[in-house]
């Protein structure tokens, strides 16, 4: 306790010798990931909403933060990521993002990443890999879980995610939501259909009408119509076994 203590006023002393605006800026770094190497630009998209700075004054900022050892930056402009320090982002997670402060910077930083693929999540470039990545957490920490697992049962959605992760990741974004029976069945007809679709992405429509099509009703089963309409036709004996 001692030693956390003693953390906790360090980090506060460093937090304290900023100004309030940049101490805001920093404070709002504490919403991504952990152990994770953040893009410039995504950052740039969170302060450009919460600060109106571009991603020339976003990289000036950081570059003043790693300075201070309150990040690691590495590389440049257009290329570079930041982490920030777990001492430093437990701090923040633990007395400036705890309850309700959290939701609105979340909710600004996805108007951020909806700009950037002109609001429309299904759109997204498939070098956005942060965003394709951490799209589902960030909706789900600003209160818009259902938002998040609707994209789950999107066929677009889904396509463009495989397509830009590869099929592990995919599978691994959609296992938190496997609470919901509909969700869990897109689950595990996705992790049946891993090897197929590490092998090629454009036999998802195949596999999940193949898996799904027989469901009589629910999501997974408007998923699977949407699925039957975008797969090339085929033998249908190719399929692969339908649920039972």
């Amino acid at each position: 306790e001692a030693r956390e203590r003693a953390i906790a006023a360090s980090v506060r002393a460093s937090l304290d010798d900023l100004a309030p605006t940049i101490c805001d800026r920093f404070i709002e770094l504490g919403i991504f990931p952990e152990d994770i190497k953040v893009p410039v630009d995504i950052v740039a998209a969170l302060w450009a909403q919460s600060g109106t700075l571009d991603e020339d004054d976003t990289l000036r900022l950081l570059e003043e933060f790693a300075d201070r050892s309150l990040v690691t930056l590495s590389c440049a402009k257009g290329s570079g990521g930041v982490r920030l320090h777990d001492t430093m982002r437990t701090f923040l997670q633990q007395t400036e993002l705890t309850g309700e402060r959290r939701r609105p910077i979340e909710t600004v930083l996805l108007a951020g990443l909806a700009a950037r693929c002109g609001g429309d999540w299904r759109r997204a470039a498939p070098d956005e890999a942060y965003l394709w990545r951490f799209l589902l957490d960030h909706l789900t920490a600003a209160g818009r879980a259902a938002e998040a697992r609707a994209l789950l049962a999107d066929f677009d959605w889904l396509s463009g995610a495989l397509t830009a992760l590869g099929a592990q990741t995919l599978i691994n974004l959609s296992l938190p939501y496997a609470d919901d029976p509909a969700l869990d069945r897109i689950h595990r007809a996705l992790a049946m259909s891993i090897e197929a679709l590490s092998k090629d992405p454009r036999l998802l429509a195949m596999h999940l009408w193949g898996r799904l099509g027989a469901l009589p009703d629910g999501v997974e089963r408007t998923l699977a119509e949407v699925a039957r309409n975008r797969q090339p036709r085929a033998d249908p004996a190719q399929h692969p076994a339908q649920p039972r």
